[in-house]
């Protein structure tokens, strides 16, 4: 911990980590023992290093409540994929593993990585094992104060692209910010990795004894396919080519999108454009950033401890003189903003290799196995019969399908339609951009329903006519934003049971945060409303402008009007900005 934190008292979870062996704590007598049915407060802050979050049925909490009974535990376990990249052994492995040991579903995530839920803990040493072991991934660095699951440009292997190495530069990153305390492989893995012993080791050269503040999130990305958002990272690593000719990586600091309720002093934040690094000096050029958050991030309260009120508090120039000297020389500032598209990946299309990939939109990142037409029986039978080699789970929650030979699409095709699985072409705009965290009844933070609503929301503006509109509704539980909700261009965050805040004005192309319209709304209502402001900007702009940006130029108080049309009570107004 640094000299600038001693005048804090530490956080009870800072104290923790410094006393964790490591991060060992009792997870494995805790594990070992099967009269213990959930962990305690201090090793379940452990638990999320592991890639972990001990959950419970919330549906369950009240008649078991009154039946006398214990809440129904059960565990989440995130697995750790740079850039998202699985070969077809890998997703075949991951599949299996969720109908052995979770809820038979894999949810891919808005990082690019899957999570499993409802791991009951009489298999969870059992589920993190297989996944080191059986498809030679990792839950190590999934979650916890560290350097989460590193993302990229999932349309690094198009045309030009391919030659950026972008993934290749996500695996160095992911593998060179990995924690290197053997706790982990000696608890999970019965002290081996790859087949070969771990050495015990509790030293972590980066990370200290106190680890990172918080979680601290990469990605990286070509202008052109702005999907992983560079802007909401803790470092947005941005790709400067010229005609697919690598130049240096423009890196973006600060981004966020994280805040409480009721707390001014959280908020989301845009990321910052710093500086310019060569290829052969990135590593270390990111190395030194994270330990300046490692030194300076607030350890006293967690709900400020992450980067971006560092970058906010002490600002740019200082960021910059502080780099410089941990670098010992300094560096050319980033370039001028770039134009950014955004490619969502559904639909087929050619690669660089003559091959072909297709893009399959998922619901919500939800991919089910009940029966034999479920989806991921549907994906089964793909990989088994060897018609693609691997997969990449977009920052949407989408899986695209690669190596696919061209004499192989119809089998590919027919194969998707008997299993409902979609390539776009039956989906609606507006149902194809929506997303939406999991929240209830797993997720202990929602505040409201998610992931079980917004596809009943998407069919009510369907019904509505809206089906067409390329509109992104963004929705989260709560407001701890983990499909980065406030750069939707509408975006929906839970306030308690049926109720909802909106905002609006951000946009697809992730460079613009959401303002506040209404403070709280009935889900009776949203639809509604969200058909009024969609009938709007049709009206105005015909469409031709993006809704994100037509939204931005009304402002919150003409939005509000128009929201409120002919339904005035129906909801709640912010006071003005």
């Amino acid at each position: 911990m640094s000299s600038s934190q001693t005048d804090q008292t530490p956080s009870k979870v800072e104290l923790i980590k410094a006393q964790s062996d490591g991060l060992a704590g009792d997870i494995a007598q805790i594990l070992a023992d099967p009269q213990v049915s959930h962990f305690d407060e201090d090793n379940l802050q452990l638990l999320k290093f592991h890639g972990s979050y001990q959950q419970d049925d919330r549906d369950l909490r009240i008649p078991r409540k009154r039946a006398g009974l214990d809440k129904a535990w059960m565990f989440m376990v995130r697995a750790r994929i740079p850039g998202g990249q699985l070969s077809a052994r890998q997703f075949l492995a991951m599949e299996e593993l969720g109908r052995r040991y979770a809820n038979g579903t894999l949810r891919l995530t808005s990082r690019q990585g899957i999570q499993y839920h409802g791991v009951g803990k009489e298999n969870l040493k059992a589920m993190v094992a297989a996944i080191n072991q059986e498809a030679e991934l990792t839950t190590l660095g999934a979650c916890g104060d560290v350097n989460r699951n590193v993302m990229c440009d999932p349309a690094a292997r198009l045309d030009w692209r391919a030659g950026l190495a972008m993934h290749e530069l996500c695996e160095r990153i992911a593998r060179h910010f990995e924690a290197q305390s053997s706790s982990y492989w000696e608890i999970w893995c019965d002290g081996e990795r790859d087949g070969q012993p771990v050495p015990h080791n509790r030293e972590e050269p980066i990370y200290g004894t106190h680890y990172m503040p918080r979680k601290f999130k990469m990605a990286v990305a070509v202008p052109e396919n702005n999907s992983v958002q560079l802007y909401s990272q803790d470092i947005g690593i941005e790709v400067v080519h010229e005609g697919g000719r690598l130049l240096g990586y423009d890196l973006i600091v600060g981004g966020g999108m994280g805040s409480s309720h009721g707390n001014a002093a959280t908020f989301p934040r845009l990321g910052t454009r710093l500086v310019r690094a060569n290829p052969s000096e990135i590593l270390e050029v990111v190395e030194a950033i994270l330990t300046i958050q490692r030194d300076f991030g607030d350890r006293s309260d967690r709900k400020r401890a992450r980067f971006k009120y560092l970058v906010e508090e002490r600002g740019a120039d200082w960021l910059r003189g502080e780099l410089f000297r941990r670098l010992g020389r300094e560096l050319a500032p980033a370039g001028p903003l770039p134009a950014y598209g955004n490619d969502d990946m559904v639909g087929w299309r050619e690669t660089n290799d003559g091959r072909l990939m297709v893009g399959l939109h998922v619901l919500n990142g939800r991919l089910r196995s009940e029966g034999e037409s479920s989806q991921l029986a549907g994906l089964r039978r793909i990989f088994e019969a060897d018609l693609a080699e691997g997969a990449m789970i977009t920052p949407l929650q989408d899986l695209v399908l690669t190596g696919i030979a061209p004499a192989d699409r119809d089998a590919v095709a027919a194969i998707l339609g008997e299993h409902g699985l979609s390539d776009g072409q039956n989906i609606s705009r507006l149902r194809r951009l929506s997303m939406a965290c999991v929240a209830l009844p797993t997720c202990g933070l929602a505040l409201a329903e998610s992931e079980r609503y917004l596809p009943t929301l998407v069919g009510e503006l369907e019904a509505l006519g809206d089906g067409d509109a390329p509109v992104q509704i963004l929705m989260t539980g709560c407001p701890n934003a983990c499909i980065r909700t406030p750069l939707g261009e509408l975006a929906l965050v839970g306030r308690g049971p049926g109720k909802y805040a909106l905002s609006a004005g951000g946009s697809q192309q992730g460079t613009r945060l959401t303002f506040p319209v209404l403070e709280k709304v009935d889900d009776a209502q949203l639809a509604g409303i969200i058909h009024r402001l969609i009938g709007a900007w049709r009206e105005e702009t015909r469409q031709g402008v993006p809704f994100g940006d037509w939204a931005a130029a009304q402002g919150a108080e003409a939005l509000r009007r128009l929201a409120g049309e002919g339904n005035q009570d129906s909801h709640e107004p912010l006071p003005n900005p």
